[in-house]
């Protein structure tokens, strides 16, 4: 199994260009790999989500609506496009796992 863990979010941008430019080559009856990428945050941005509750015409809390972390995954998905020989058309996706803590330097 091929398993990566990114600090940062992986550009959104790099890796459009990426997809536009040049993918890994996929062979038909290849096997495909396994793969698991991860996002270790320490903190979400609370501005960030902030923004995200404002544009989506959400109350303005702390509180993370149940669609934000997969803006946070977005990313992920992208370099998973990008970097593995996975064809995006007939992709299956089996599984997601978001595990949350608190963090406790933002909290009142």
């Amino acid at each position: 199994m091929i398993q990566q863990t990114f600090t940062d979010r992986p550009s959104v941008l790099k890796n459009s260009m990426r997809l536009l430019m040049h993918r890994p080559k996929f062979h038909a009856h290849a096997p495909l790999p396994e793969v698991e990428l991860r996002l270790a945050l320490d903190c979400i941005d609370l501005a960030e989500l902030h923004d995200y509750q404002k544009l989506c015409t959400y109350a303005v809390s702390d509180q993370v609506p149940l669609c934000f972390p997969y803006v946070l995954c977005g990313p992920l998905h992208l370099q998973l496009l990008t970097s593995h020989p996975i064809p995006a058309m007939g992709l299956l996706h089996l599984r997601s796992q978001i595990n949350w803590s608190v963090c406790r330097s933002q909290t009142h």
